[in-house]
């Protein structure tokens, strides 16, 4: 009964939401930029949550830390999972500008081996006497995207 009392007791002072502490630190151990996770995961969880709230820049006056539960101010549980989203949205975000580099220059290597063919073939078709060679040579070029003129 105790515990429901100084429940309602904590609500009343203002602080309405609570999450329990292992609950908090799994979801908020991870948030990218932090850097805590090998550092805190030693830790008993009420340090956890405190150290995690610290580096989060949650003021004192807004949390409670009680025997098993953290408890917020009006607001702050919010701001928290905003902050979290938005923090995995801009890792998410340079995860695929890296992927979509990875693609365009594996693209660029192909198109490059492409174009070096076709100029190879242009290059050796056109000291011979055989015309059709040299047309069939150049359409590749032209194909590859290479320029008209001849490179050096």
């Amino acid at each position: 009964t105790s515990g429901v009392l100084d429940a309602l007791r904590v609500s009343r002072e203002g602080y309405p939401d609570r999450m329990i502490f292992e609950t908090f630190s799994s979801q908020y151990i991870a948030v990218p930029g932090l850097k805590t996770a090998a550092e805190l995961a030693p830790k008993p969880p009420k340090e956890r949550v405190d150290t995690l709230l610290e580096r989060l820049e949650v003021p004192k006056e807004k949390f409670r830390s009680g025997k098993t539960r953290v408890f917020f101010a009006a607001g702050v549980l919010d701001g928290l999972r905003a902050k979290r989203t938005a923090m995995q949205a801009k890792i998410a975000t340079e995860i695929q500008r890296v992927g979509r580099g990875l693609v365009a220059r594996a693209k660029a290597r192909e198109l490059r081996k492409i174009r070096e063919a076709a100029l190879q073939a242009m290059v050796a078709a056109t000291p011979g006497e055989d015309i059709e060679a040299l047309r069939t040579a150049i359409k590749g070029a032209k194909d590859a995207g290479l320029p008209n003129y001849p490179a050096g």
